[in-house]
């Protein structure tokens, strides 16, 4: 559908085909592909736009394919460039989200303070799905007999079973059995 929408705009829309190329290359993140070709058109695009929150949604793209691809020093390079003061609260929580899992990469015990407070903070936006994920994201920095016992993630399972999240309720079950998923990270 991105790819449709792309070739709809005209070349003269810089906002319009900036924003298909950055929807590009979060589907490529979720089917495991490298996204940087889009990533790259889509930053010239916005750069030449002076659109912040374009700019800083790409580069929070970029970090996740790093993460995901267990490269922390390399998405750690980029969050340190997305300025986060002038963005909309979701994108703040958004670069938090990046922040707790670059530090529990590498072993940061402030991950599961950051991944609470994203978790609360999606809550409070009312972003349900992506509470669910932040909390599942901080279990797997927890050892198991925490993760049951935080009220977190009792109230990110009983969204997941009411908004019918199949694929989280199954991470979900899988994490309660001591099974490792994998669950990547997305942006939401």
């Amino acid at each position: 559908m991105y790819t449709e929408a792309l070739e709809r705009f005209p070349t003269t829309d810089i906002a319009g085909r900036s924003w298909a190329f950055e929807g590009m290359a979060q589907c490529k993140i979720l089917i495991g592909q490298s996204p940087l070709s889009e990533i790259n058109s889509a930053m010239v695009g916005f750069e030449s736009l002076h659109a912040m929150i374009g700019l800083a949604s790409v580069k929070l793209d970029e970090a996740i394919f790093f993460l995901n691809q267990r490269d922390p020093t390399r998405a750690w390079k980029i969050l340190q460039n997305v300025k986060i003061n002038s963005l909309p609260p979701k994108d703040i929580a958004n670069y938090h989200l990046l922040l707790a899992s670059y530090q529990a990469s590498i072993g940061d015990e402030q991950s599961i303070k950051t991944y609470r407070g994203v978790a609360l903070a999606y809550r409070r936006l009312g972003m349900d799905f992506a509470f669910v994920a932040a909390v599942i994201l901080m279990a797997e920095s927890l050892p198991l007999k925490n993760v049951i016992r935080s009220k977190l993630w009792g109230a990110a399972k009983a969204v997941s079973k009411k908004n019918n999240y199949i694929h989280e309720c199954i991470v979900i079950r899988d994490i309660e059995a001591s099974r490792n998923p994998m669950y990547l990270i997305n942006l939401f």
